[in-house]
């Protein structure tokens, strides 16, 4: 989990440098298992397209390569699902939970190791 957390924060700190109107505002997700979503809502709310995902997927590689981490791109395809917040992972028991992004630099590995543990009150945003 040390890598994931080490790369979430490099593209976390690297989404601020580029959009500095984000900061403090970055939702982040321990996924229950060993790695994180981090999420980046689009200003311009765009409306459902065919092929969406792709750009999705490209402008998420420019950042990740942007930020020197490596992402999981299989979570663009079409057809995968996400976990929704506060659901059980199926391996390791834990439960995928928000930790704000400022958070995110105060918190150890332990520690949110040990906040996935229980479900919490905060859903989707």
């Amino acid at each position: 989990m040390d890598s994931c957390y080490a790369d979430a924060r490099r593209l976390v700190t690297a989404l601020y440098q580029r959009y500095p109107e984000t900061v403090g505002d970055v939702p982040v997700y321990f996924s229950g298992g060993k790695g994180f979503h981090v999420l980046v809502e689009l200003a311009h709310n765009p409306p459902p397209a065919v092929g969406f995902q792709r750009t999705a997927r490209t402008f998420a590689e420019l950042l990740a390569a942007r930020a020197e981490v490596r992402i999981d791109t299989s979570v663009y395809d079409i057809a995968h699902i996400i976990r929704l917040p506060n659901t059980r992972h199926p391996r390791t028991g834990m439960f995928k939970r928000f930790v704000a992004s400022e958070a995110l630099f105060r918190m150890t590995p332990a520690g949110i190791l040990e906040h996935a543990k229980h479900p919490a009150g905060d859903g989707i945003p």
